[in-house]
């Protein structure tokens, strides 16, 4: 894996591209790949700073362990905040979500709203 992200490296530097670019190490079996894809459609949401930053201060106010902004349609994380570290809820939540979507053909909306 090292090399072929070695081998991107070069070959977008090579054409121009600099180091504006990031590899995610997936897999089809596990949550790697909703972890991969959360970490892409959170850097094209513009002032995603603000945004955690807000997310913070609602953490705190609310007096909450953890506070997870999640997209409605897919469950993917767009940001988190946390007031103690860890984030043990977003990793549960997230890798029983990846397995749900796995196994029931990725018909989470349906399921979520038989849930509540």
């Amino acid at each position: 894996l090292e090399d072929r992200r070695r081998l991107i490296a070069e070959t977008c530097h090579d054409r121009g591209f600099g180091n504006s670019f990031e590899c995610f190490g997936t897999s089809i079996w596990d949550e790697t790949l909703y972890k991969a894809w959360s970490e892409i459609v959170t850097n094209l949401i513009p002032n995603i700073g603000v945004l955690e930053s807000h997310l913070c201060d609602f953490c705190r106010v609310c007096d909450a362990d953890e506070v997870v902004l999640f997209e409605r349609a897919t469950f993917l994380v767009i940001s988190h905040a946390e007031s103690h570290g860890g984030g043990k809820v977003t990793k549960d939540v997230v890798g029983v979500k990846a397995k749900e979507q796995h196994g029931n053909g990725g018909d989470m909306i349906e399921q979520d709203s038989k849930h509540g």
